[in-house]
C-alpha cells in the first residue's frame, strides 16, 4: 500500500495505491485501484482579526444581535452566562451583525465589566425597532440545530435579534457550510480554552469599581505583577485585607451545588466533601518557598471555615457572601452575592497554581487572559494536572 501526494490532477488529495500479490493460500478477487482519500487538514492556530470597526463597516447595515439575560428567565449560572456570551459573539461575528450584552439580573453587568475592543453595550434608543425577535435557547432546544444549515439572516431577517443561552454553538456552527469555510480559516478557534480567551478578551475589561475591591481584597502587587494593572488604582482604603506581595497564590474552587448553604441549587456530582483534606494537603504540598498564601473559592460555607482552619491566618478570607446569581437572584443581597462570583473568578484567574474541579466557573477561570501558568484538574478525590 503506498500513498501518492496530491497532484495538479488531484489537489488536495493523496491517493491510494493497492498492489495485491497472489498467494497459495488465499485466492485473489482483489482488482487494483487508485481511489481518492480525505485527509484531515490540521487546524491552524489563526483567531479571527481584530473587532470590525462598526461605525464605518457598512456591511452591519444597522443589525444586532444581542445576548440577553434578564429578569424574565433564569439565565443559568454565571458560568453558563460566559458560555452564552462567547458563542453568542462567535455567532455576531460570522453573521455581520453587532454585538450586545444586556444582563441586569441580579444587577447589571457593566457595574463589574466595560466594553475593551468590542463596544458591546448598547447606547440610549440604538435597539428600539419594530423589527425584532426574541429567541430563547434555554427553552427551545431545536435553535441549535436550526444553525448547522443555511445563512442565519435569512432565516432571522429581523434587524434586532435577542437570544437567551448558556450553550456552545461551534460544533454546529462549524457543520453549516455557509460559516465552515470561515472557521476553518479560524482554526485557532477550535479549541474551547482559545474560543473563550479569545471572546473574552475581545468583549471584557474590569470596570474600576471591579479593580478596586481586586487592590483591597489582593494588594496592588499581584495586580501589576500580572499584568493586570501598570499602577496601584486609586481607591479610599489604602491598605489591603491580605496584600499577596511576591507570594506565590495557591488556590483551589470546590462546587458542591446542592448544599445547606445553597439547598435550592442542582444536585451535582461536581465535588465530595471526604475529598476536601486531600485537596487541602495537595494545595499546602506545592509551597515549595513556604510563603503561599492560599485562596479556597466554594458554594459552601463549610469548606470555607475547614480550609480556614487547615491555612490559618495564610488563607485569603474576605468574607465574601456566597450566593447562587440565578437561583437566588431575589434576594434582598443577590447583587453583592453577584459581585462576590465575579471577584472569585477573577482571583482564580490570577493564581500561581490553580486546582479546578468540574464546573465552569473556575475551568472558564483558568481561560481568561491573566491564567495561571499550573492548573490542576480534581474529580473523585484524583487530582491531575492538565497545563502548563
Amino acid at each position: 500500500v503506498n500513498l501518492h501526494p496530491p497532484s495538479a490532477d488531484n489537489p488536495g488529495k493523496y491517493l491510494l495505491n493497492v498492489k495485491v500479490t497472489k498467494s497459495p493460500f488465499v485466492p485473489s478477487q482483489v482488482r487494483v485501484t487508485k481511489r481518492p482519500i480525505k485527509m484531515k487538514r490540521p487546524f491552524s492556530d489563526v483567531l479571527p482579526p481584530s473587532p470590525f470597526n462598526e461605525t464605518n463597516n457598512q456591511s452591519l447595515e444597522g443589525r444586532y444581535l444581542v445576548y440577553l439575560c434578564d429578569p424574565q428567565h433564569l439565565c443559568g449560572g454565571w458560568g453558563d452566562r460566559q458560555r452564552g456570551i462567547v458563542s453568542t459573539y462567535l455567532l455576531s461575528r460570522l453573521t455581520k451583525r453587532q454585538l450586545k450584552i444586556i444582563m441586569t439580573t441580579p444587577c447589571n453587568l457593566r457595574l463589574f465589566y466595560k466594553p475593551n475592543k468590542v463596544q458591546w453595550m448598547p447606547r440610549a434608543n440604538e435597539l428600539v425597532t419594530n423589527s425584532n425577535i426574541t429567541i430563547n435557547a434555554l427553552l427551545d432546544k431545536n435553535f441549535q440545530f436550526s444553525i448547522k444549515d443555511g445563512d442565519f439572516n435569512v432565516k432571522y431577517s429581523q434587524k434586532v435579534i435577542y437570544l437567551k443561552t448558556n450553550q456552545d454553538y461551534y460544533s454546529h456552527l462549524t457543520k453549516n457550510s455557509a460559516y465552515s469555510s470561515v472557521l476553518d480559516q479560524w482554526g485557532g478557534l477550535y479549541k474551547r480554552r482559545s474560543r473563550f480567551h479569545w471572546a473574552w478578551t475581545d468583549l471584557m475589561q474590569p470596570s474600576h469599581m471591579l479593580l478596586s475591591h481586586l487592590q483591597y481584597i489582593l494588594g496592588p502587587q499581584l495586580l501589576i505583577r500580572k499584568g493586570l494593572i501598570s499602577k496601584p488604582v486609586k481607591i479610599k482604603t489604602v491598605n489591603s485585607t491580605s496584600a499577596i506581595g511576591n507570594s506565590t497564590l495557591i488556590c483551589a474552587h470546590v462546587r458542591m451545588g446542592k448544599n445547606p448553604t445553597i439547598p435550592m441549587d442542582e444536585n451535582l456530582q461536581s465535588f465530595s466533601i471526604e475529598h476536601l483534606p486531600t485537596l487541602l494537603k495537595f494545595m499546602s504540598s506545592n509551597d515549595a518557598l513556604g510563603n503561599a498564601k492560599f485562596f479556597v473559592a466554594t458554594d459552601y460555607e463549610h469548606v470555607r471555615a475547614e480550609s480556614k482552619q487547615f491555612f490559618g491566618d495564610r488563607l485569603l478570607d474576605y468574607g465574601g457572601k456566597i450566593l447562587h446569581i440565578d437561583r437566588q437572584r431575589s434576594e434582598h443581597s443577590a447583587c453583592v452575592g453577584f459581585e462576590v462570583a465575579l471577584i472569585d473568578q477573577f482571583i482564580l484567574s490570577l493564581c500561581d497554581i490553580l486546582i479546578v474541579c468540574k464546573s465552569g466557573f473556575s475551568i472558564n477561570a483558568s481561560y481568561m487572559s491573566n491564567s495561571t501558568g499550573h492548573v490542576y484538574y480534581m474529580k473523585d478525590g484524583k487530582i491531575e494536572h492538565i497545563q502548563d
